[in-house]
């Protein structure tokens, strides 16, 4: 697969919700990783999408979680469906996926998306469940079904392609 490009990528972040984030195994952790992808995409133009289910029951995104994300749209549904992502220009085309659950709403959303003819690409290190047994599984499931398993590293790297690119000094901030 060709590495990742801005011009092509799309941001969809799924369900960081208050009341489901701490109970997410290494929290924290995953929370990091999304807000580093957060503000590199931020930082260099990639636009965002984020989705809720069922805040009524789950809450609002989690105060960390909002800080670097867009207001998100809800969704009754376990998938992320059509969360602004319609059109056929090229933005869109590379879904680059964070969030929660990763064996719920993260997996059956990548799925989805795989079968619309997306390509996408799961932050391994910034998707989480309750239990890590879940977690693994739905990355499993995931890369079976042709779903890339990246970092929000390589995510960022890729972005930036070199040390050359006008806003690598500024990203950095988010590697280290």
């Amino acid at each position: 697969m060709p590495l990742l490009t801005l011009e092509r990528s799309l941001v969809l972040v799924v369900d960081f919700q208050a009341r489901l984030t701490p109970a997410i195994a290494e929290s924290e952790a995953r929370l990091d990783a999304a807000r580093k992808a957060l503000a590199a995409a931020r930082l260099l133009g990639a636009p965002i999408v984020a989705t809720e289910q069922n805040p009524r029951a789950s809450g609002r995104p989690s105060r960390s979680a909002r800080r670097e994300r867009p207001r998100a749209g809800e969704n009754d549904l376990f998938l992320s469906r059509g969360a602004g992502l319609r059109g056929g220009g090229p933005r869109g085309r590379d879904i680059v996926l964070m969030g929660a659950e990763t064996h719920v709403c993260v997996l059956q959303s990548a799925l989805e998306l795989r079968a619309q003819g997306r390509r996408v690409c799961v932050l391994a290190d910034a998707v989480g469940s309750r239990r890590a047994a879940d977690r693994e599984a739905g990355l499993a499931r995931m890369a079976r079904e042709g779903v890339e398993i990246l970092t929000a590293e390589m995510a960022i790297f890729e972005w930036l392609r070199s040390c050359e690119a006008p806003l690598f000094r500024e990203a950095m901030k988010w590697v280290r």
